[in-house]
């Protein structure tokens, strides 16, 4: 029997994986996966900007990764003007402690560049939805960062009425992979049409394949599976329903695949172990198999599949 060789390691460039696998989704989609994010109940007609999230402030170059508008008309006042919500999403690989400061800081930026109108006198501020996205599973991550905002002279309307408001709290949910009932896994991410975050899938397995005994990589590789497998039936029934094209569907695949291979190329435990897992893999996940000649042709590359490896890469893809 001929021996399979681990796949050499490609540096996976996290960022880009998932803006691509973002804006890769249809309207439809795209209205689903904020609606799974922010717990919001946009209509899928509701239509949504992909806004600038790159801030020039000050001297200061910020690039937030999501930043949209979405426009609700079946919320039109009497003005006959549309809501417009800002929503900001961030996306973490690694446990970031100064993420409530960031992300009070690019809302800021985000609300002075895409939220401000003028009303008269009145300056309206309309301060971003944020949402804070951990690809990576660990027991320390929150369940939501608070900003408060303190003022000498504010108040909120309510029935009519200004009421005192000295402290205004902002809260912004986190969204991670985990085994308590607050934490994702995979069928809540298909539930949840969070399916640009369940490709990254492998990454929150990570600590886990580390200073492990056989029996835990056992383990962790059947949960692998059968979590993978969920997920990418998840894709192919986003492809069916409309939410994303056939290229996309192929393209997610294919992301999930890569970091998978990533991430146990990375790990600690041994090559036989490395060399078992991704056969186990591929044996296990029907649509795992590598390289995906269909996923080359579909991105056109036809020159053969070593020659659509090699241009995939350097595509960044």
């Amino acid at each position: 029997m001929v021996k399979k060789e681990i796949p050499r390691e490609i540096p996976i460039d996290f960022d880009g994986m998932i803006k691509e696998a973002v804006t890769g989704l249809n309207p439809t989609g795209l209205i689903k996966y904020i609606n799974g994010a922010c717990g919001t109940k946009f209509p899928l007609d509701a239509s949504v900007d992909t806004l600038s999230t790159e801030i020039n402030w000050d001297d200061e170059k910020l690039i937030a990764d999501f930043a949209f508008k979405v426009t609700d008309a079946n919320t039109a006042d009497s003005s006959d003007k549309s809501e417009e919500v800002l929503i900001h999403h961030e996306v973490q690989s690694d446990l970031d402690n100064t993420m409530a400061a960031r992300i009070s800081n690019y809302n800021r930026k985000l609300e002075k560049k895409h939220g401000e109108t003028l009303k008269g006198n009145t300056l309206v501020e309309n301060y971003p939805l944020s949402v804070v996205i951990y690809i990576c599973g660990s027991d320390n991550i929150p369940d939501e960062y608070v900003v408060e905002k303190h003022f000498k002279n504010a108040d909120v309307v309510i029935n009519g009425e200004r009421v005192p408001a000295p402290c205004l709290c902002v809260h912004v949910p986190v969204l991670s992979f985990g085994e308590n009932d607050k934490k994702l896994d995979a069928r809540s991410v298909v539930k949840r049409s969070l399916l640009p975050m369940g490709i990254f899938y492998a990454v929150s397995i990570r600590n886990k394949l580390s200073g492990t005994v056989p029996a835990s990589v056992k383990s962790v590789t059947e949960k692998l599976v059968t979590e993978t497998n969920i997920i990418i039936d998840g894709i192919h029934e986003a492809e069916k329903s409309g939410d994303i094209s056939r290229e996309c569907a192929i393209k997610f695949t294919d992301f999930m695949r890569r970091v998978t291979g990533y991430i146990v190329t990375k790990s600690s435990v041994t090559a036989t172990d490395k060399e078992a897992i991704m056969q186990t893999m591929e044996q296990h996940v029907p649509r795992f198999k590598m390289p995906n000649p269909e996923y080359y042709k579909a991105i056109g590359v036809e020159e053969g599949i070593e020659k659509g490896i090699e241009k995939g890469i350097e595509k960044g893809i």
